[in-house]
């Protein structure tokens, strides 16, 4: 993803080869007949499971303006199966069917063909099977310690989200309604003292910060649902979240899924959405200080996960590499999605 990036902002050939030499890796898995190929993956989800790859790879190929990488992707969707879903029990955007649901979303209307849409509905109809009842018109979905999380990585901000955006193809009544439910559920859990949102009913975690959990997922969910459920409540919400996102103090790591990045892409998007360019602003001096300590101190500049013992994380949520794709897209935020929100790319231009 942050090669293909790369290249797509630089248009610097090396960095075209590198993304497109990693193509065959994920040819190769297909082929295997191993515990580590995909078919025995335990995640459909969309940080670290099948759908993950189904969306880096759509969005790839759509940034690069390559079919290649788009008739993989197709190929890796086709292994998020109607058993797969009908059997997940994770349910949320990292590991669950809300993920698949937004790896498959990943293609762009042009290059989606109608069994992807099929897999759409499929999925929307697990999380409608899946939900629970938490008071007057709310609802939620059970994690796997039985709770009832908010927020967008685990929780029902995620959840809501990726089904907003199924309603947007399929048009269905009842999806709609149990989004809707879903924003009451998470507006009942809020903490009018913290403004912020803690993880569950019991006020867990309610200090957190981050992308993963509180202000800053949920401000970038609300924001990136389709303008239908945009009513004054949520309005007020995403006010909310920016608000309490730009206050908050420097987070002790500075990766996507809980450190400085996710907060600076969360005021980025939102910010941008709701043309507030103080939002904006904000956001970008998150990743422009950032991007200061790198140019100063090398990849030790970053803090991703095992920073305190020099450790070399390459990944995406937790690792450099979203960190390099995120300072990308601060530079050029009308050329690169949000990956947070899983937004599908745009067309590369000819």
């Amino acid at each position: 993803m942050f090669l293909a990036a790369l290249a797509a902002v630089t248009k610097q050939v090396r960095f075209h080869d590198a993304a497109t030499a990693l193509q065959q890796p994920f040819e190769a898995l297909l082929e295997e007949s191993s515990p580590s190929s995909p078919e025995a993956w335990p995640s459909i989800g969309a940080c670290g499971g099948v759908g993950s790859v189904v969306y880096a790879l759509a969005t790839a190929g759509r940034l690069l303006g390559d079919s290649n990488w788009t008739e993989l992707a197709l190929r890796w969707a086709a292994l998020i199966t109607p058993a797969r879903i009908r059997n997940d029990t994770q349910l949320d955007v990292v590991g669950g069917t809300a993920g698949a649901l937004l790896g498959l979303l990943g293609f762009g209307e042009d290059d989606r063909p109608s069994w992807l849409d099929e897999r759409v509905k499929q999925c929307a109809r697990r999380l409608l099977d899946a939900h629970v009842a938490t008071g007057e018109e709310s609802a939620a979905w059970p994690s796997r310690n039985g709770g009832a999380l908010t927020g967008f990585a685990h929780g029902t901000a995620g959840i809501a989200y990726a089904l907003s955006r199924a309603w947007a193809v399929t048009g269905d009544v009842q999806i709609e309604k149990l989004v809707r439910r879903a924003h009451r559920h998470e507006r009942r859990v809020f903490s009018s003292a913290l403004r912020n949102w803690p993880a569950d009913q019991q006020g867990s975690a309610a200090s957190m910060m981050a992308w993963c959990y509180g202000a800053p997922g949920i401000g970038l969910a609300r924001a990136l649902e389709p303008e239908a459920f945009r009513d004054d409540e949520l309005l007020g919400e995403i006010r909310v979240a920016m608000e309490t996102t730009a206050a908050a103090p420097p987070n002790r790591v500075d990766h996507l899924c809980c450190g400085n990045m996710g907060r600076s892409e969360a005021l980025l998007t939102m910010g941008i959405r709701f043309d507030q360019a103080e939002v904006v602003a904000a956001g970008q001096a998150i990743a422009t200080g950032l991007a200061e300590s790198v140019c100063a101190q090398g990849s030790l500049g970053a803090r991703t996960e095992g920073f305190e013992h020099r450790t070399f994380h390459p990944g995406f949520f937790r690792g450099l590499a979203g960190i390099g794709y995120q300072l990308l897209r601060t530079a050029a935020p009308s050329r690169l999605p949000s990956i947070l929100g899983f937004e599908p790319a745009g067309r590369a231009a000819s």
